[in-house]
């Protein structure tokens, strides 16, 4: 068993409902950081969440997943476990269930500061009575279930208005139902607020709200939670007689050089290990199975540019991070300028060497940003079921029924919500923050309504996944806080130029 010594206060968060902490974010949301940018509005923030109450929000939460994490076992020395924790080594969680049980996961892509749609999912899931009103898991659940989780898949930071609420709001839910609310580690989250631009980073916000001393405390207080978010998420559920099948969440892409096999060979329900990146000996595991058809010269290739140490170009529309990288800044699908990302061969490659004869990886849920403008992006043209023509400047749909989750590589007509094997599911990002606007903007010119915040509801059992839009509307409604339509920002504002030269960055 780990057992840590991390330094923080013992005290308890003064916020006893959602409704509690939404109640201030209120009175200091200020919708579109562009718009607040343009017009040089200020967030009333002393009307808003303090800097002790982020504190208590902090230390009550790093308390809990430090009960939690010494009471759950660690896949190989334990001090690689300490360390993980005390110096924010990446680790992955491992999470199998029992196979009577009915699993429901409610998934959510990246935030990035949006308040108003990170309190619509959770006043959503309260609705729905998922959860209670302080933002307990519901012990009597609905519709049968037996269990519920929440996994929110990274970037929680930067772009958006009030990275204080989002974090306090995901704080306190996590905090009250440990190691059932999973907070995945996202590329700005691993960042942590090195991001200081005019445009709208999370430093410059904190700032602002409580000056250059409070925004030094604040910052190591972020750091300390960071060091609780996995990399990765493994869900899995027992079947008799069959390996057990897994999903995997993470924020940018399955690394191609991190051995699984341990972890989901394992026999713990749940577990951690060290997010550990070695590509040679992935490759060694490569080639002892016969790979599909396409492999054999690709993995010759990487062969060399490992031991060259340059970084491969492989696998037709694949590259693979260099040793050292967890991939959380990578992607699939590749669609940035420069961008590592892993294609369709790549993925079920590296879906195979994680698999064991008891346990086979199976599906991949992750987030990451897809901007940049739909006409640019593949996948977020896929994202939003829309087919973009760059010449002519216009999008057309493709598919009507999409809300805002792309299941690629494969086709799930043959059964609704399927989630395939090999498939990858990409969720959107939320509609509030300053580099969505470029993707809402294109699907406005268009006449397509892409203002929505969209997340999943994945059924462990039944291997589906079904796609659930909020609308803005319905955020108001829900939360008090409205956000504006890009449909009417297109025609009525400018965006700042920085925003414009920066509109790739990511």
């Amino acid at each position: 068993m780990v057992m840590l010594v991390l330094q923080g206060s013992s005290s308890r968060a003064s916020f006893k409902t959602l409704d509690d902490i939404i109640g201030l974010v209120q009175k200091a949301y200020l919708p579109s950081w562009f718009a607040t940018l343009q017009e040089g509005r200020t967030p009333d923030w002393h009307a808003s969440i303090s800097q002790d109450q982020f504190a208590q929000v902090t230390d009550a939460f790093v308390d809990a997943m430090q009960h939690f994490v010494e009471q759950t076992p660690w896949v190989g020395p334990e001090t690689k476990g300490h360390d993980a924790f005390c110096v924010g080594l990446p680790f992955v969680q491992k999470i199998c269930v029992d196979e009577k049980k009915r699993v429901l996961v409610a998934i959510i892509g990246d935030l990035h500061a949006d308040v108003a749609t990170t309190a619509a999912f959770f006043k959503r899931l309260q609705r729905d009575d998922y959860l209670l009103d302080d933002g307990t898991i519901n012990p009597q659940l609905p519709n049968g279930l037996d269990e519920f989780r929440i996994v929110c898949l990274g970037d929680y930071l930067d772009r958006g208005s009030d990275s204080v609420g989002t974090m306090t709001l995901l704080l306190h839910v996590a905090t009250k139902n440990p190691g059932q609310v999973i907070l995945l580690r996202g590329n700005h989250d691993n960042a942590w607020l090195v991001d200081y631009r005019p445009t709208g980073g999370s430093a410059q916000e904190l700032v602002q709200r409580f000056g250059k001393k409070g925004f030094s405390a604040v910052r190591k207080q972020l750091r300390r939670i960071k060091n609780f978010f996995p990399s990765a998420l493994y869900l899995g559920q027992r079947v008799s007689g069959q390996p057990t099948r897994y999903m995997v969440f993470c924020h940018g892409i399955i690394d191609f050089g991190f051995n699984a096999q341990p972890l989901l060979e394992s026999k713990q329900d749940q577990a951690f290990c060290r997010y550990e990146i070695d590509h040679k000996a992935a490759l060694r595991r490569a080639f002892k199975k016969k790979p599909p058809v396409a492999f054999p010269k690709a993995l010759q290739n990487l062969s060399r540019a490992v031991k060259q140490n340059i970084i491969p170009q492989l696998f037709h529309e694949c590259d693979l991070v260099p040793d050292g990288m967890d991939g959380l800044d990578a992607d699939f699908v590749g669609e940035h300028h420069g961008r590592l990302f892993m294609g369709k061969h790549a993925v079920q490659l590296t879906m195979q060497l994680q698999s064991t004869k008891t346990a086979t990886v199976s599906g991949a849920g992750r987030g990451h940003q897809h901007d940049g403008g739909a006409r640019a992006q593949p996948m977020s043209q896929a994202i939003f079921g829309v087919t973009c023509n760059p010449a002519k400047g216009t999008c057309m749909p493709r598919n009507p029924g999409h809300v805002g989750v792309s299941k690629i590589w494969g086709d799930d007509s043959s059964r609704k919500n399927a989630v395939w094997d090999g498939c990858v599911c990409t969720f959107a990002a939320a509609p509030d923050i300053n580099l969505g606007h470029l993707l809402r903007q294109d699907l406005a010119l268009s006449g397509i309504d892409g203002d929505f915040a969209a997340y999943g509801l994945f059924n462990l059992k039944d291997w589906t996944l079904q796609a659930w839009r909020i609308s803005l509307d319905e955020i108001a409604q829900l939360t008090g806080m409205r956000i504006k339509k890009y449909a009417n920002l297109v025609h009525k504002q400018r965006m700042p130029a920085s925003v414009i030269a920066n509109r790739h960055a990511d």
